[in-house]
């Protein structure tokens, strides 16, 4: 009788597991849509704005500025 009430609460645990981790998937996932990753949304390295600048200098086209 014992084997037979760990394994139904086995498969008890076992459902709330597989349950839990199809509610917070797509949570996950449309928080990560929002991360740009590295080299952009595409892995490729090319900017999606067509107003991007092309140049920098110590003064041209900075927005913030960190003290090292």
């Amino acid at each position: 009788m014992t084997t037979f009430a760990c394994r139904r609460c086995a498969g008890a645990l076992t459902g709330y597991i597989a349950a839990f981790m199809l509610l917070t998937t797509p949570a996950t996932s449309a928080i990560a849509e929002d991360w740009r990753g590295f080299r952009g949304p595409a892995g490729d390295g090319v900017a999606v704005e067509k107003s991007a600048p092309l140049k920098w200098s110590a003064e041209d086209n900075i927005v913030w500025k960190a003290k090292l």
